[in-house]
Parts: C-alpha cells; structure tokens; sequence
C-alpha cells in the first residue's frame, strides 16, 4: 500500500483553516450554482437520545455539585455507621466510605465523559451541522471533564456516526455530502481521522451487507454501497496529500475487491444525475450558470474531464434536437443564439459545437440533398442553377457550414452512385447484361450531372480535371465494388459500345485500373487480331508476304487495339515459332535461321524483344552445348570455344547472358571438382586416424593420402584457369565463380589449410609451386582475405609452438632458429607483432611448464629452483612478473634458493648482494622477503641446535662442530639466542666449549674467529661466558 505521507492532526483546537464550500467558483460575478439538497434526516437521533439518560445529567451544574459530594457523602455515611463511638474506629470507618465514594465519584466521571458524545449529538441534532462551532463544542464537552485526546475521538465517532446514518438511504444528497464536509472542516478533523472513521464505517457495512454483493439479483445495498463510495471519495479528496488520498482508497478498494476504475465509476454513477440536473438548468437559463461554476461543480462531484464533456455534449444534442423539432426540421435565428450561448455556457469548444449540429442536421439536409440529385438525374436539361439555390436555402435554416454540407453531398453522390452498381452487379449475376448497361449508363449520366453541378457551385474550379471531380464527390465508391466486380462491369460496358468519355468515367468510378481496362479491352479485341495473326505465321507457314502485312495493319488499326498489346501478340506468335524449330534444347539448321529472320521482319520486332525471347528459348541449348565442351577434365579447348562463339551468334544470345550461363555451368563444373577435393581431404584425414593393417606401411598410406589432396586442390586451381575464371594481376586474383554458398563453408576453410599444410611438406620448386596457388584456390574456393588470413595465422601460430616447444627446451633461439621462423613469418603473411608474441607466450609456456614440472614433482631444490630461474633470465623473463605465478610459489622458490645459499656460505653477514638478487630475480615485496628470511634463520637455527645437541649426546665431536658451524653460518645474519627445549643449559654451555676447543686448536682466535664465538654465545644464550672462562 502508498506510504502514508500525510498531515497528522494534533489537536482539534488549533486555528480554523477557511474551505471552499459546496458552491460555485469564489467570486464568480454571476449567480452562484447551487447543487439543490433534496432534504435531509436527523442523522444524530439515536445518538442524541443519550442526552437525556442518567449520564447527562451528570454534566449539568446540580450534576458536578453531586459528583463532588460522593466522596464526602460516603464519608460521613461511614462515620455514621461505625459499631463504636471510639474516635479512632469512626475514623477507620470514614476513610473506608470515603474511599468507596472516591471509587463511586471516579466511574461516574467516566460516565460523564462518555455522556458528552450524546450531549454534542442533540447539540448538532437540534442546532443543525453547520451551526456548531469547535469552540462551542469543546466548551460542552469540558463542561462534562473531557480531556482534549478524548474529545478528537468522540468528534471521529459522531463524523463515524453520521456516515452510517447516510446510508439507511439508497438516494444520494448534496446535502449530506455538504454536512460531512461542514463537520470535517468545522471540527478541523485530521485527515488520519477522517480516513480511519470511513474506513472503519465501510468495514461494518461490508460485514452487514456483504451476502447482497454477491448476489446476482439487483439490491438496494449496491445502491448504498455506491452512495458510501462517493461519499468517501469526496470526504478523502479535501486530503492536500495525494499520497494520503491513496493509501485510503486504496484499503477501501481491497476491502470490497475492487480497482481504481471500479472506484471512479461508482463515484461518477452517483455524481452524474447531481451534474445532469445542473445542466438541464444551463440549458433552459445560459446565464444562470457560467463554465467556470461548471467546472467547479464538476470537481466537487469527482466527474472526470471526460465525463463530464460527454454529459456536456449529449445535453447539447438534445437542445439541438429538441429545437429541431420544435421548429419543423430547422433552427431559427433566435435558437442558433440560444444554441450558441448554451454552448459558451457548457464549455464547449467550437469544433465539438459544429459536430454535435452537423450530426443533428446531418439527416435533414441528406434528405433534401437526395431530392435535388433525384430531381437533377430525371430532368432532360441542366437545372443545376435551380437545385443549388434550394441548398443553399436548406444549408442556411440548419445552420450548417461550407465543409459539413460538401461532406453530406458527397456521402449522398457515393451513396446513389453505389446503389447503381449494386443494381448493375445484381443484373450482371442473372446474366442480364443489357440491364448491367442500362444501369451503368445511369450511373455514368449521374455522375456527369454531379459533375457539372460541382462546377456550378464553384466547389471545383471550372477548368478542373474531371478525376479531381471524382476524386472529391465519388472517391469512396470504389470500395463497393471488388476489383474482379469493377473489371466485369467494364467489360460489358465496352461491349456494349459505350462512349470513351462514359468508359473513362465508369473506370475513374469502380476504381479500375489502367491495366486491368487494357486487359479488358484485349480480351473484347484481342481474339480477333491474334485469330489473323496466327492466320498468317502459324506454323507451317514458309512466306509472308506484304499484303498479308498491310491487312493485319488495317485490322489493327480498325479494332483500335493499343500498340502494346498488338505487340504482345506478334511477340507469341514469333515465340510459338521459335519453339517449333529450337525448343526443348534443339538447335535450329541454318535454313531455319534464315526463316526466323524472315518472320522478325514481318512481325517488325525490335532487338530488345527479340533477345529476351531467344534467351528463354534457346537458353538451355546453348548451355547443353557448354556442357558438353567442357567433358569431364572441364577444360575447353580453344576449337571448342570457337564453336560456342558461333553457336551464341546463331542463337542470338546476347554476351552478358552467354557468360552468365557459362559461369553458371562452369560453377556446376567446379562444384563437381570442390566435391572430389574435400572427400579426398575427408579420406586421408580418416586414415591419418586409422591403425594401418597387417604388411602395410602407415608412413607410405599417409603420404599417398596427402598426395591425393594436393592433387585434387591443384586440379580445382587448373580448371580455373583454363576456364578463365580468374583474372590475375600481380598479388591480386579475382575469381568469377566460387565454391562459396554451394560446399560446406567448414569443409572448404580445412581443405585451404590442408592445402597450405602440403605446401610445407614440399621441397624447393615444388614448394614455391604450391605456394603461388594458395591465392588461386583461396579465391576460388570462395574464402575472404579475413578468413585465408585467419588461416594463415593459425596455422603459422601452430607450426610456431610446436617448432619452439622442441626448441626451447633444448637451447635459446639461435640464429638458426629465428631465420626459419622468418621463412613461416614470409611464407603465410603472418603479423611481425603476433610472432614476436607467441615467440615470448612460448617462451614463458616453457619456463612455465618447468615450474610445473618442479612442484608436481616434489622436486623442488635449490638446484631445479635455480635453473628454472636461470632458465627464464636466459629467455630475457622477469620469472617474478611475467610468469605471474601465485606469490607462495615465489616464496617457496625463494626460500629454497637463500637456504641453500646461506648453508654454502654464498650469504655472509657482511655482504647481502646475494640476497639483493634473489630478491630482485622473484619480486617480491620487502615484508615478505624480510619474513621468510625471519622463519628460514629460525627454523634453520633451532635445527642445527638440535642436530649438535644430539651429536653431543652420542659423542660424535665432529658431528658436533659441523652442526654448530651450520647454526653460527644462519645466526650471524640475524644474531638472536636460539631456544630449544630439547637440549639443556649444561649442553649449551658443553657446546660451546668443544667448538671453541675445535676453532683453537691451532692456536688462539683470529678476529673472525672472535666474531664467529660472538655469534655462537649470542646464540646460545651465554654471552657473559668469556674464552678463559670456557678455556677453564
């Protein structure tokens, strides 16, 4: 549901705020409108007979005073009859009284306060709606101790009240919309309180009314039910939030099951006969109400625009309609001003003003339109001059315009026009065509009146078009008649022998086209000349003489037959002929020729027709003929070609179709080819896949496999050119025919680069041979450059990885090396930037795959971890950035490699170059290099502590001196005493000593053996142990 984003009400006693009433606009100058209250009940009755009860008495003067006095009553009553004259039990028994009287005093104060609901019900009862003002009320209702939060509740319960008396009644009344609007306003009601007393109002009535909504049968709660809706939609619409107005309507809406437009159309079933009165009042009194009262009317009705403009429109149809009739079928002077002011006073713009009068007049002047046309179309002479005088007479009583009486007049003249082609049809379907001709006659006369009349009236200039005519006063008829019936009704006209002029104007009528008159008049005409014709050059016909020429002149031009369509038929009587000697592919004799020349000549046929009709004819001869030249191999040797020159010229077949049927069957040829090509690629890609069988070789089976596509694609680039259906220049070959849109597109692509695979196989010439076809065979197998390059690329890409893969892991490309990648760079057109990438994707493919190698392995030692790196320096590869492998694997190289190199003495104290460069090599940040250094000492350290420990314990002094050697080698990098819980102080201070006794065997301490003991009593924890001590 819409939030509910409204002002809330605080207190009822804030300032009163000024509301529009019930009325017409403020400030209107002319007399306000009023929607007429149609009585009214006493809505507060059965609230107000709680005014005389008990309770209310308890709020008038002697009321209070007894109120007051319980408690002291009830005290001195229970002074009274206290068992004991002692002070103290009287007491006792007096506060016990009074207590029960403060317990008395306190229901009957809440009783007042309930009492004051009745009491401001008879006040409003007996006072009316509209005279109770909110301090007149509070002042009541604080003279029975209400406080102000209860007062807002028992306003919502008497607004709660007056509601649901609305709706003993199923009529409507302005008036009770007024009185719910007075107290909402007067009593300053928060628009919450409103919502929720209708909603709670519509909730009791569903619940009691409930079972006759369902019901099919009408009954007086629909009504009710419609009443309460409006009066709802009115009470909620003075909310200023329309956020608050929906979240009202909305629960109301689910509460009954309807929508927003079941709403609105409930509301406006109410409101219209409230708004329909007012507009009956307009039409009887224009000044009595202005279009802005209107419109304010309409808002306080909830009427939608539309609505309202339809009530507006059919109360000025029936003015018009009424006025009409009231004056014998036309509008006077003073109800065309009536009329008028009317309309100012609805509001009614001037374009749906002329509407509504033209479609009330509309029948009247059709009437005397249709008379006038009756009258025109019987008489023997022109009365145009008399009919249009009476119009226009007709036109002025009915207040018409120029433009609506055109419209009628033109709706009459299609409407008679389409009655005379209905009796034309009927006529024409009983197979009485002189009745069709007869009715078609009328309708042409009629429709040659019309069309002087129009220029009379001036509607049309005088020298205009006669189509412009129909155009404007018989452009709809056409739509009566289907074009097959159009084009009957025109044949048996020209049969009967109409007029030109009367055909012209049937055809402008019936909306027959040009053509289908032709046609018409061909099949009236046509049989005759075409009978004679054939008379004349049928077949077996050698000779055609002049006279036979000039009398099929004179025939033609007697029948007046148009030049088009004799010429039609001399084009099939010459075709008939040119069957009879060169159809289903034969190919004439020479005498024949000379006889079809003989026959164009009579027949006065241009070259043009004569083309067209030999290329239909003659067509497939000469390609059979192609066919047969070209044989099996498709090549057509140069005596051959010459035939076919000759052969086209005697067909006379011109050049562009001679080619296009040569290309068509060369196409056909080198499907044929394309077809072999790809089953012989399909079938030595299928044995390269095959286990060869016992005694056969699989090397020489491949080979013989290649072999047989190189053939077949060479085979397709030799036919080509034969055939000349390539045209090179240069690099550039362009292929007249392809494969392309007749082979599988797939199929041709891998036969392309099956191709090119062959042309590396080859050696020297044959090689460079191969080579200079691809260019050919691309374009004739219908490739796009994009696509021989994509090929191309991935090829080369291919013969790339697979040539460094086996050379990376041997060596770094050499000069050897890099020159035969050149050759494939040159060979295949390949992008300098694209095999300097995959030189450097495979070089990192391959430092890659050692890495893998390496932890896959668990092999992972200083030594593999060192020529992997190695490895990837020699390759020009930062191995920490551009193998972006996972940092924990550089950690774990790292580790191994310092380790190693801190254990072999490749890292002293003094000197860090060595951790610097593994540093730099794996790229890795300074916290993680410092970490792992950290962990690596520790570890390492606490290590070879325990080592010496134990070596101490079996007695193994060398072991000892080695492990502490060790510890001394790792410690010095990060002095730190080495913790072990496994050797003891006694040990530590034991180790100590030997390895002294070790390093001063040979005499006393250097400075770097000094610094060495440093370190080891650092690590050992013993630093304050001097030489002599341990000497000692």
């Amino acid at each position: 549901a819409p939030s509910r984003a409204r002002p809330l009400t605080t207190s009822v006693l804030r300032a009163s705020t000024a509301y529009p009433r019930l009325t017409g606009h403020p400030g209107s100058s002319v007399r306000q409108a009023r929607v007429v209250a149609f009585g009214g009940d006493d809505k507060f009755l059965e609230a107000a007979m709680d005014a005389d009860g008990f309770p209310a008495k308890l709020g008038t003067p002697l009321g209070k005073v007894v109120v007051q006095g319980v408690v002291v009553a009830a005290a001195a009553g229970g002074w009274s009859i206290a068992p004991s004259v002692r002070p103290v039990v009287k007491g006792v028994f007096a506060a016990a009284g009074g207590g029960i009287g403060w317990l008395v005093r306190r229901q009957l104060v809440k009783t007042r306060r309930k009492a004051a609901t009745g009491v401001l019900a008879k006040l409003l009862s007996s006072k009316g709606v509209g005279n109770v003002k909110l301090d007149e009320a509070w002042q009541l209702a604080k003279s029975y101790g209400v406080k102000e939060s209860e007062f807002v509740g028992q306003l919502t319960t008497l607004y709660a009240t007056y509601l649901s008396a609305c709706l003993r009644s199923a009529q409507a009344k302005t008036s009770e919309l007024s009185d719910l609007l007075t107290l909402q306003r007067s009593f300053n009601l928060g628009f919450d309180a409103v919502g929720d007393a209708i909603f709670d109002v519509c909730g009791r009535f569903y619940s009691e009314q409930r079972a006759y909504f369902e019901a099919e049968e009408e009954h007086e709660a629909k009504q009710k039910l419609d009443k309460l809706i409006f009066l709802a939609d009115r009470a909620l619409s003075e909310d200023p939030s329309e956020e608050g107005f929906r979240y009202e309507r909305t629960r109301i809406c689910r509460k009954f099951g309807f929508d927003d437009a079941e709403w609105n159309r409930r509301v406006e079933r109410v409101g219209a006969p409230f708004y329909r009165e007012l507009l009956a009042t307009v039409s009887k009194d224009p000044g009595a109400v202005s279009s802005r009262d209107l419109s304010a009317v309409g808002d306080q009705l909830g009427l939608s625009e539309d609505t309202r403009t339809r009530m507006k429109l059919e109360e000025l149809r029936r003015l018009v309609s009424a006025s009409l009739e009231a004056s014998g079928a036309k509008l006077t002077p003073s109800q065309v001003e009536k009329l008028r002011a009317v309309s100012g006073s609805l509001g009614v713009p001037e374009e749906q003003y002329r509407t509504v009068i033209e479609d009330a007049v509309a029948p009247a002047y059709s009437f005397a339109v249709n008379e006038a046309f009756s009258e025109l179309e019987a008489s023997e002479t022109d009365n145009s001059a008399n009919l249009l005088g009476k119009l226009a007479l007709r036109q002025q009583e009915l207040d018409l315009t120029t433009a609506g009486a055109n419209r009628l007049e033109a709706e009459a003249a299609q409407k008679r026009a389409s009655s005379l082609i209905t009796g034309a049809l009927t006529n024409l379907r009983s197979q009485n065509t002189k009745g069709a001709a007869d009715a078609l006659r009328s309708l042409t006369r009629f429709a040659e009146r019309v069309s002087a009349f129009v220029r009379a009236a001036g509607k049309v200039a005088q020298d205009a078009e006669e189509s412009s005519v129909m155009e404007v006063y018989f452009g709809g008829v056409a739509k009566s008649v289907t074009p097959a019936e159009a084009t009957n009704l025109y044949r048996v006209f020209l049969m009967e022998k109409a007029e030109e002029k009367a055909l012209d104007r049937l055809r402008q009528l019936t909306g027959v086209t040009e053509a289908d008159a032709e046609k018409a008049y061909e099949e009236v005409a046509g049989p005759i000349y075409r009978s004679k014709l054939l008379e004349a050059v049928g077949a077996g016909t050698d000779s055609f003489p002049a006279t036979v020429k000039a009398s099929l002149k004179e025939l033609e031009a007697s029948l007046g037959l148009p030049a088009a369509v004799t010429e039609r038929y001399r084009s099939d009587a010459y075709r008939a002929r040119l069957t009879e000697k060169a159809g289903d592919g034969k190919i004439p004799s020479e005498a024949d020729d000379d006889l079809l020349a003989s026959l164009r000549a009579f027949l006065d046929l241009d070259d043009a027709t004569v083309e067209t009709i030999h290329v239909d004819i003659c067509a497939a001869a000469y390609a059979s003929s192609v066919r047969e030249t070209m044989g099996s191999s498709g090549i057509i040797l140069d005596e051959y070609r010459e035939g076919l020159e000759k052969l086209q010229t005697r067909l006379r077949i011109p050049d562009s179709v001679a080619e296009e049927i040569y290309l068509g069957e060369a196409r056909r040829k080198l499907k044929e080819l394309g077809d072999k090509a790809v089953e012989s690629m399909m079938e030595a890609m299928k044995k390269e896949t095959e286990a060869p069988k016992e005694g056969e070789d699989a090397g020489k089976m491949n080979m013989d496999a290649r072999v047989a596509i190189t053939a077949a694609a060479t085979q397709l680039v030799d036919f080509a050119r034969a055939a000349k259906l390539t045209i090179e220049e240069g690099d550039q070959v362009i292929a007249k025919v392809n494969l392309r849109g007749i082979t599988d597109p797939k199929s041709l692509k891998e036969l392309y680069k099956q191709f090119l695979v062959e042309c590396f196989q080859g050696q020297g010439e044959q090689s460079d041979k191969l080579f200079a076809q691809s260019p050919v065979l691309g374009k004739v197998l219908g490739l796009e450059e994009s696509e021989t390059n994509s090929i191309k690329t991935d090829l080369g890409s291919l013969i790339y990885r697979n040539y460094l893969n086996k050379a990376l892991q041997e060596r770094t490309p050499n000069d050897e090396d890099r020159e035969f990648l050149a050759s494939i760079q040159t060979a295949l057109g390949m992008d300098a930037a694209l095999c300097d990438r995959l030189l450097e994707d495979m070089k990192k493919l391959r430092v890659s795959t050692m890495v893998e190698q390496m932890f896959d392995g668990s092999n992972l030692s200083a030594e593999s971890v060192a020529t992997v790196r190695e490895t990837s320096e020699r390759f020009g590869l930062e191995i920490g950035v551009d193998l972006q492998l996972p940092q924990n694997r550089l950690t774990r190289m790292f580790r191994a490699e310092i380790e190693d190199a801190i254990a072999s003495g490749d890292v002293p104290a003094d000197d860090t170059g060595r951790l610097s460069e593994l540093k730099e090599a794996y790229s890795l940040p300074e916290a993680v290099v410092t970490k792992e250094l950290e962990q690596c000492i520790e570890k390492r350290c606490a290590g070879h502590l325990l080592q010496a420990g134990s070596a101490l314990r079996r007695g193994q002094n060398d072991a000892v001196v080695e492990e502490i050697d060790m510890l001394i080698r790792f410690n010095s990098l990060m002095p730190f005493k080495v913790t072990s819980n496994a050797v003891l102080p006694n040990e530590l201070e034991d180790l100590l000593m030997r390895y002294q006794a070790s390093a001063m065997k040979d005499g006393p301490l250097d400075a770097e053996g000094e610094k060495r003991m440093s370190v080891l009593r650092t690590a050992l924890g013993l630093e304050k142990a001097t030489n002599e001590t341990v000497s000692a």
